[in-house]
C-alpha cells in the first residue's frame, strides 16, 4: 500500500503542483516573503466569506492578480516577488483561493469547486482593485487548477479582467478526468492514508472536468487578450492541453505558447517569463512574451 501512497502524493496534483524546488520555494517564502513588511496581508469579507490575499509592488503598468492551483496558497506566487523590474511596475496581488488557507466561508469552510462561486468569491477584490487602478490593465494568472478557472472569471466580468495568463493548466475536459490515483484516493483506504490538503485536492480533481464541459461551450465569449504557457514535458497535466487550447481561442490577441522540454513547475521554473508574459498582456504585445 505504501508505494500507492506514495505515488498518489507525488502525482495526485494533475492540476497541481510537484517535487522540484519545493524546498528552495519554501526556505524563499519563510526568509523573504512571510515577514517582508513590503508584502501586506489583507482580509475582504464578502457576504459570509472571507477572502484572504497578499499584495506588494506598483501599478504603474498593470495589476496582476494571482490564483494557485491544488493544493496551493497564495505564496504558489511568491518568486515574482524578487523580480525588483517587475514589482517596480505591477502590483501583485496573490490570494488564497477561495476553499484555501485563509479564505474561508465563516461558519462552513468548505472546498470550492464550483467556477461560477469562485469568480464570484473574487469578484469583490477584482472590482476594488480596478477602483483603486483605473488607469492600467488588470490580468489574471492562474496556475494549474487556477489556469483552468481564471478565463471563466474573465468571461463573466469582462469589465474587471484585460487579460488572462494561464500557466500549465488543464483546460480539456476530457484530458481533465481522474486519473487511478484519484480514484484510489476516494476509497475508505485512500482516503484514510492521505493528508486533508490532498483530500481537498482530490475534490477538485473531480470536479474539474465537468466545470470545464461548462466552459467549453463558453469559449467564444472571452473576449479579452490571453497567452497559453504549456510545458511539453509536464507529467501532470496533458501537453494536449495546448492543441485544445489552440481549438477554442478565436479572438485575435490570444497565443499558445510550447516550451521544449519543460514540466509543470512554471511558477518555480519559468517565471521570468511570467513576467514578462504579463506585462506583454497588459500592453497588448503579446509576441513580447516568447
Amino acid at each position: 500500500m505504501r508505494w500507492i501512497v506514495v505515488t498518489f502524493i507525488a502525482l495526485t496534483s494533475a492540476a497541481c503542483n510537484g517535487p522540484s524546488g519545493f524546498k528552495e520555494h519554501g526556505q524563499f517564502v519563510r526568509d523573504h516573503i512571510v515577514n517582508n513588511h513590503e508584502v501586506t496581508a489583507n482580509y475582504l469579507d464578502v457576504e459570509d466569506f472571507q477572502l484572504h490575499y497578499r499584495e506588494t509592488g506598483n501599478a504603474k503598468k498593470a495589476v496582476a492578480v494571482w490564483v494557485h492551483g491544488t493544493p496551493g496558497s497564495w505564496t504558489d506566487g511568491a518568486y515574482l516577488v524578487r523580480d525588483a523590474k517587475f514589482t517596480s511596475d505591477v502590483k501583485l496581488v496573490m490570494l488564497d483561493r477561495p476553499g484555501w488557507g485563509e479564505s474561508q466561508y465563516h461558519d462552513d469552510p468548505r472546498t470550492v469547486t464550483s467556477f461560477k462561486e469562485i469568480g464570484r468569491l473574487i469578484k469583490p477584490l477584482l472590482s476594488q482593485l480596478k477602483t483603486a487602478h483605473p488607469d492600467v490593465p488588470l490580468v489574471l494568472i492562474g496556475f494549474s487548477w487556477g489556469g483552468s478557472v481564471v478565463p471563466s472569471i474573465a468571461i463573466d466580468y469582462p469589465e474587471l479582467v484585460d487579460g488572462v495568463l494561464v500557466l500549465s493548466g488543464g483546460l480539456d475536459p476530457d484530458l481533465t478526468m481522474p486519473r487511478w490515483y484519484n480514484k484510489f484516493a476516494s476509497t475508505a483506504l485512500g482516503n484514510a492514508v492521505i493528508g486533508e490538503g490532498m483530500r481537498k485536492a482530490n475534490v477538485e480533481m473531480y470536479a474539474l472536468s465537468p466545470q470545464l464541459s461548462i466552459l467549453h461551450d463558453r469559449w467564444p465569449e472571452l473576449l479579452q487578450p490571453i497567452i497559453v504557457v504549456q510545458g511539453d514535458s509536464d507529467k501532470l497535466v496533458d501537453p494536449k492541453n495546448a492543441d485544445y487550447a489552440e481549438s477554442v481561442l478565436s479572438q485575435p490577441h490570444s497565443q499558445v505558447i510550447r516550451l521544449e522540454d519543460q514540466g509543470h513547475m512554471l511558477k518555480l521554473e519559468r517565471i521570468d517569463l511570467v513576467a514578462r508574459c504579463v506585462v506583454a498582456l497588459a500592453a497588448v504585445d503579446l509576441d513580447s512574451c516568447s
